[in-house]
């Protein structure tokens, strides 16, 4: 009797593992080989245990992944407040390479909010990072394939194409970095004498007639500056009292400095969820590439979607 309930113990496990069981594979970007099947396996078992894990709504078990402590730490921060699933059980995806580490772009992935927590979109997009050995060393969230598409076409164009998609890729880590509430990471990528400006609305009222019988509500947007380490301190708070935070960065443009071409200015809409309190603004920063290993954040500037944002590159003085 023992025997039977285990074999349909071990039945049901089999169907439900394959009936989650992706296979992933590379169509472009590396050539056949052992390198290019192990990181295909190792994407493959990752996202295979994702789907099985969300099934059994479970934690996740990496004893069938290559993966480093910083790549589970972020599907950790994830998987504590909302669960992953992916849309499709055959996926292929173009290989990125950079200078250290290969990329995938483009894994559309399903939120499952299974506590009823979670604020934001129900589909994103999955990044992976491998290191030369085939080992998975980030996951996080990445724009959306027409976004990463038309900021290559427009780096292709203006002649700049290599260093806008290390933009693309910075920023992502930063949106990595606010989801992941890693201090560390933020302290590193602003620079020290970094400006800090946050706007807010205020209602002001006028006179609507010169008799003053009617007043009208008028928004007016009052901007305060903060330095690094004001900005670093109440960021340090607000991760400290809240379960999570979620980050989204999209439509991005992105303005290289006409006389200093190591700076350029990137406006993008930030998304900002966390529990109790969610907000849409629009995000400039300015980066300085100088040192294109360490790249640093110079400006950061939040303005509320309600209002045009007022700031561009041409509005601060770069060293």
């Amino acid at each position: 009797m023992k025997r039977v309930i285990f074999s349909l113990l071990m039945t049901m496990f089999f169907f439900m593992s394959n009936g989650q069981k992706v296979n992933f594979k590379f169509y472009e970007g590396i050539k056949e080989g052992a390198l290019k099947m192990k990181m295909e396996q190792q994407i493959s078992n990752l996202l295979t245990e994702i789907n099985v894990a969300n099934a059994a709504n479970r934690n996740l078990d990496y004893t069938k992944v290559a993966i480093n402590q910083d790549a589970q730490s972020s599907l950790e921060n994830m998987w504590e407040s909302f669960h992953l699933k992916t849309e499709e059980l055959d996926i292929s995806s173009e290989c990125i390479l950079f200078k250290e580490y290969y990329r995938v772009r483009g894994i559309s992935v399903e939120i499952n909010d299974q506590k009823g927590s979670y604020e934001g979109d129900d589909f994103r997009e999955l990044v992976i990072d491998l290191d030369k050995t085939g080992r998975i060393v980030k996951v996080m969230f990445g724009q959306p394939q027409h976004m990463y598409e038309k900021i290559y076409s427009e780096g292709e164009r203006l002649g700049d194409m290599e260093r806008r998609m290390q933009i693309i890729q910075w920023c992502e880590y930063l949106a990595k970095a606010y989801c992941d509430k890693n201090m560390n990471f933020l302290d590193a990528v602003y620079s020290e004498d970094a400006l800090i400006i946050t706007g807010k609305i205020q209602m002001q009222y006028r006179r609507e007639k010169m008799d003053g019988v009617k007043l009208s509500p008028e928004a007016t947007v009052v901007y305060t500056e903060q330095t690094k380490t004001e900005y670093l301190n109440n960021l340090a708070r607000i991760f400290k009292a809240k379960k999570y935070v979620n980050v989204l960065f999209e439509n991005f443009e992105v303005l290289r400095h006409p006389a200093k071409p190591n700076f350029y200015g990137v406006t993008l809409t930030q998304k900002w969820f966390t529990p109790g309190y969610s907000d849409v603004g629009t995000l400039f920063l300015i980066w300085d590439f100088t040192n294109e290993d360490e790249p640093r954040i110079l400006v950061r500037t939040w303005t509320p979607e309600q209002v045009e944002s007022e700031f561009s590159i041409h509005d601060f003085e770069l060293p």
